[in-house]
């Protein structure tokens, strides 16, 4: 598999030879350490594939057999760059593209609250960013532990706090006291 990859990424051709003593020829290329694969007999001429680098040690061998050899087709990255040099940029640009976005997988872009019903998220929002949580920041920098520890010991109304973080999303999860800590002063009724 490794070679398969290897050759797409060098680049292999699809050559044709033909001519007088083509056996002669690709003994002497077996004997020189060069490699053909998927060699095939088509007619009067034999076509098999060999990696870019190693047509250019042909021409020796060539020479002593009295082979023709042609190319019929180029495949592989070094073929497909070379082809669009020109427009160098345009994959640079993609790359480019594609790791900005990859990096910005690692920040935190929104912070989400729920059961809160007596503190708005506006409120939370403006809080969590007084103890330094807030939008735009490292997600490795959020500590979640510390965000609820905080939230509980701040706000006496909330009970129970879970912070998670989730892809770039920050989730508040919050339970408020629902007992009354107190017992309202009774007022008397004005007389009618």
């Amino acid at each position: 598999m490794a070679g398969r990859w290897e050759g797409f990424l060098r680049g292999e051709l699809k050559v044709r030879a033909s001519g007088y003593n083509p056996e002669r020829f690709f003994n002497l290329l077996k004997s020189g350490g060069i490699e053909v694969k998927a060699l095939s007999c088509a007619g009067d001429s034999y076509v098999f594939e060999m990696r870019a680098e190693d047509f250019k040690r042909l021409k020796p061998y060539v020479r002593k057999s009295g082979v023709r050899v042609r190319i019929l087709e180029k495949y592989g990255f070094a073929f497909w760059a070379r082809r669009h040099r020109r427009r160098f940029f345009y994959p640079l640009g993609c790359l480019l593209f594609f790791l900005f976005i990859y990096s910005l997988s690692f920040f935190i872009w929104r912070i989400d609250f729920e059961g809160n019903e007596k503190f708005t998220d506006e409120y939370l929002t403006r809080y969590l960013a007084g103890i330094g949580v807030q939008a735009g920041m490292p997600a490795r920098r959020v500590f979640c532990e510390q965000i609820e520890a905080s939230i509980r010991e701040d706000f006496q109304d909330i009970t129970w706090v879970s912070a998670q973080v989730s892809g770039t999303c920050l989730t508040v999860h919050v339970k408020e006291n629902e007992v009354l800590l107190y017992v309202p002063e009774r007022t008397a009724l004005p007389e009618i």
